[in-house]
């Protein structure tokens, strides 16, 4: 829809970008102009400027309105315009201010201007000048703004500034912060390009880079970056005046050090597969020299086992006898079943030895010969340690026998595993092995042993008490139970012995464990009696002296 312009709204903005396209009088025109848009540029907060004041408030607004003349278009009001669609007098080339005016006196108050000393005082100007760092000519834009005060000073930043390059080539510079929607292009043409060269040790560059975190002063935001000092001690081509850095230049490298990465793990992983095949190689040729050596070497009789307790006519007469004692044992130790399963297995064992011999009966009888072999010596000793084991298991009360048997296991367990191993190494024979085992067997004896005369897997008490304790009773009334602490697991059997004479109406019971309970009816003299409880009939253990005195 199209307008007719009114007489006194005749003006509108002309900015780069600017969206509001409503015809505006001459003073909303200056003021939109300078505080929309040439207010900000001029003044630049996130960088340290002093922000200069808005239209309305500034003091002198003569040089402003020259600077914002460049960005309004006066409208004919006998023409129809369309004001829903995009201004369409809003230059849309890049911004380039070409006027030289003083800034100071409209900006800022006389009382603003602070100075520390007579050389140095707060300026703010607007100039267009050439810079000879660029060739050919470079336009560019600087606000020189150094506010001096005693804590704190900022030097001269261009905000922006447009360099050209050459006839068809610009190149803009902002200070700040560049908003690109659909990104950058850079220009890569190799017809552009001269002394193109590949990239040489961008691992080792890559290793020097240091990325960090950080603020900008006056700014809370967290970046993300390098510090182009540094870069430029590594790469001064990325960093030459060590102040600003080419960030897209690291790519190439980053890019060249992943390829070098990938080299190397490609050798690594040759080298791996080669070594393997090595390996490979080695223990087949291992494999074959120890085939070889095992066909060639005559097999002795030290280096092999074969199971035999001993000649055949002595196995026969053991292994009868034995098993009767087996039998016997059920009925006339039933409180030790450890020591049941020990003849059950010596018994079996008998009998599988002479089963293995019983064709030597017949040459052995006629030429009343006996022999006695290593194996013999070695399956006699395997018979004594499982008696030790057993002796262990039934009669050292508590988890101390246990733990003996154990250790005992794992022991033999390594000297069997190394015997099976030496011989084809350092030629180990078996009465060798044999004599290692029958030494562990003396010192395993000499610890069941002291282990059976300590008992110190089990202490007993009555109540908790092992000294001597004195019970005071009164006629008629129940006696508190005198009760031994909880029997050991392998006290398959127990029995409370009183050495002494109890008072009259006192006796023993038995629960889960033994105990001393009853009542008095008559007075009586004090007596002293020892307690002790018995295990399996065979290990006796002290639990207190009691005293019983009569109350009256």
């Amino acid at each position: 829809m199209k307008t007719t312009i009114s007489s006194g709204k005749q003006w509108v903005c002309t900015f780069p970008g600017c969206t509001e396209s409503s015809p505006k009088t001459h003073y909303n025109c200056y003021s939109h102009v300078w505080d929309a848009h040439l207010r900000h540029i001029i003044s630049f907060q996130t960088i340290g400027f002093k922000k200069a004041p808005s239209y309305k408030k500034l003091p002198d607004r003569k040089a402003v309105r020259k600077l914002c003349e460049s960005y309004m278009q006066k409208l004919n009001k006998n023409q129809n315009y369309d004001f829903n669609i995009p201004n369409p007098l809003v230059n849309l080339n890049c911004l380039i201010l070409d006027t030289k005016i003083p800034l100071n006196n409209c900006l800022l108050e006389s009382e603003e201007v602070i100075t520390t000393n007579k050389q140095q005082q707060t300026t703010q100007n607007l100039n267009i000048q050439n810079v000879d760092s660029f060739s050919p000519l470079v336009q560019q834009f600087d606000w020189n703004i150094t506010q001096n005060s005693e804590q704190n000073t900022l030097t001269s930043i261009p905000f922006i500034q447009i360099e050209l390059l050459q006839n068809a080539l610009k190149r803009l510079h902002v200070a700040g912060e560049i908003l690109a929607e659909n990104g950058f292009l850079q220009r890569s043409d190799s017809k552009l390009k001269t002394s193109i060269k590949p990239l040489t040790n961008s691992l080792q560059k890559l290793f020097k880079l240091v990325g960090v975190q950080y603020n900008y002063k006056e700014d809370s935001t967290t970046k993300y970056g390098f510090i182009a000092q540094e870069v430029n001690k590594t790469c001064p081509e990325l960093a030459p005046n060590g102040t600003s850095l080419d960030v897209v230049g690291i790519l190439p490298i980053i890019i060249e050090s992943l390829k070098e990465i990938n080299s190397y793990i490609n050798d690594t992983s040759e080298i791996k597969q080669q070594v393997t095949i090595t390996l490979e190689l080695v223990d087949s040729i291992k494999k074959y020299i120890e085939s070889t050596e095992e066909k060639q070497q005559t097999t002795t009789q030290s280096h092999k086992f074969h199971f035999s307790i001993g000649p055949a006519v002595i196995t026969a007469p053991l292994a009868v006898g034995t098993t009767a004692i087996s039998i016997w044992t059920i009925f006339a130790l039933p409180k030790l079943p450890g020591i049941w399963v020990l003849l059950f297995i010596t018994s079996a064992c008998l009998w599988v030895s002479f089963w293995r011999t019983r064709n030597e009966i017949h040459k052995n009888i006629k030429n009343v010969k006996l022999y006695w072999t290593t194996n013999n010596t070695a399956c006699l000793w395997c018979l004594l340690f499982l008696t030790l084991l057993s002796v262990s298991v039934s009669l050292v009360m508590g988890i101390v026998g246990v733990i003996i048997c154990v250790c005992g296991i794992i022991v033999v367990g390594l000297v069997i595993g190394i015997a099976r191993w030496a011989p084809k190494k350092y030629g180990c024979t078996l009465e060798i092995v044999l004599t290692i085992l029958v030494a562990f067997m003396v010192l395993f004896f000499l610890i069941i042993g002291g282990m059976l005369l300590a008992q110190p897997g089990f202490e007993c008490y009555l109540n908790g008490k092992h000294a001597e304790t004195t019970i005071l009773l009164k006629q008629n009334i129940t006696m508190e139970q005198l009760g031994v602490n909880k029997l050991p697991w392998n006290c398959w059997s127990d029995n409370l012995l009183v050495y002494g004479t109890l008072p009259m109406g006192i006796s023993i019971g038995h629960d889960e464990t033994p105990y001393i309970y009853g009542k008095v009816e008559t007075p009586f003299e004090d007596t002293k009696v020892d307690v002790y409880v018995k295990c399996v009939d065979a290990i006796k253990f002290y639990c207190s002296t009691v005293n019983f005195k009569y109350e009256a």
